[in-house]
């Protein structure tokens, strides 16, 4: 025992030993006898992957923008949650969301700052890429360049809240201290090579770092209505107010969008960021151009999945007479002129009171989605993923059960109007 207790004393002292020594040593340069003294040349000793990081960080820093948003006091309630505050489960996903309107007040109130983000630059016309969570229900939106400390106001021309995308615009930017940044193709990115992330971290406003491609693919829930999409997964650190700042790769170019985080701890970077791959916004931005709110791909239908409540607490002899199967989502209405309805996709006929106040009805005896393009489906949210892959003009494949028959219906997707 004494044995143990002298072997653990002597190591506890090396390890403080070691400190303290550390901590005394003489700050002079010493040389040994006989040894040349080596000069080190900061801008030789340089890695090239060091160099390279520089490099872009000079080059394009000046492309990103710090965003500061202000909210009127209570209406700032998409910021904290991927859902956009709604968490009911049965809200339409592919035609005629219902839209609850704006509280109004008596009196007016003065905007006061709700939070930050990051966002930057894509042409000399004054246009800015940031996510839609930045600027969602904002009164005002002010913006300010790497270089200066001058604020500008800048307006939201376009939104894509299902992509988490938004596009701001600024008028009278300074060219001088403006850099637009390149888009790159985020099809042709691999797991390994480097990423660089800036913006404005914890409202540290122009930060970089750095990191590698974690996932190409990875599947996330994304944008108001958290449908789930695929995503750049990044150890490059992002923290919250990197939002909407460029992921860049080795060349300069924008690869992504950083967007969101997994942090166990609660808010704080753990090594996995997720970032929008560009090329979703390269494909919607003509339509945030023309001042549009950029929807996903729909065909026009409202469903409901069979395994969640309440369908999942029908009486066997409804589930008997409807022949219904085991999983799938059963539609409730089909938007009129929409690609379902051309499709032939049938509703029900049959309503049946819930005691739900959000769905107070169900309908019973129309289509049930079951596969879409030879996937299986179990909720709504898996056929918004299948669509979201999708653009206008294409056709998908979706295996329906009708009055207990499988058949298949193709559905060519294209824009309808769904006012109604």
């Amino acid at each position: 025992m004494k044995r143990n207790i002298a072997i653990l004393s002597l190591v506890t002292g090396l390890v403080l030993g070691s400190t303290l020594l550390r901590d005394n040593l003489f700050t002079s340069t010493v040389q040994a006898q006989g040894v040349p003294q080596i000069s080190l040349n900061e801008g030789q000793a340089r890695l090239q992957n060091e160099q390279n990081t520089m490099d872009i960080v000079k080059s394009y820093q000046d492309g990103v923008v710090y965003v500061s948003v202000y909210a009127q006091p209570e209406e700032n309630a998409f910021a904290d949650s991927p859902f956009g505050g709604n968490s009911d489960p049965f809200e339409y996903f592919f035609g005629n969301p219902q839209q609850q309107a704006p509280q109004q007040r008596s009196t007016p109130e003065e905007p006061e700052q709700s939070g930050v983000g990051s966002g930057f630059l894509i042409d000399d016309q004054g246009y800015i890429l940031t996510n839609y969570h930045v600027v969602a229900d904002s009164a005002k939106i002010r913006i300010r360049l790497h270089r200066s400390d001058k604020e500008y106001d800048a307006t939201v021309v376009g939104k894509a809240p299902d992509y988490d995308l938004a596009l701001l615009k600024v008028d009278n930017l300074d060219k001088t201290l403006a850099v637009p940044m390149k888009l790159g193709d985020s099809e042709k990115l691999a797991v390994g090579q480097k990423a660089i992330a800036m913006g404005a971290p914890f409202d540290l406003d122009f930060t970089v770092t750095e990191g590698i491609i974690s996932n190409v693919g990875r599947v996330i829930p994304t944008g108001q209505r958290g449908i789930p999409q695929k995503a750049i997964q990044t150890d490059a650190a992002i923290n919250p107010g990197n939002s909407g700042g460029p992921l860049l790769n080795s060349s300069g170019e924008v690869i992504g969008i950083n967007t969101q985080i997994l942090s166990p701890s609660g808010g704080q970077n753990a090594g996995i960021g997720f970032a929008i791959p560009i090329n979703v916004a390269k494909s919607i931005l003509t339509g945030l151009k023309s001042g549009k709110t950029v929807s996903g791909p729909r065909i026009g239908v409202s469903g409901l999945p069979l395994n969640a409540y309440p369908l999942n607490q029908l009486r066997q002899e409804l589930i008997d007479q409807y022949k219904l199967p085991k999983q799938g989502v059963l539609v409730q209405e089909v938007t009129k002129g929409s690609p379902a309805e051309k499709a032939g996709l049938k509703a029900g006929n049959k309503s049946f009171k819930t005691s739900i106040p959000q769905l107070p009805n169900i309908v019973l005896g129309g289509d049930v989605i079951t596969t879409v393009d030879g996937k299986k489906v179990e909720s709504t949210s898996d056929i918004a993923n299948q669509l979201f892959s999708k653009q206008n003009g294409d056709k998908v494949k979706l295996e329906v059960v009708r009055d207990g028959k499988t058949i298949n219906v193709d559905v060519t997707l294209a824009s309808f109007d769904d006012s109604q």
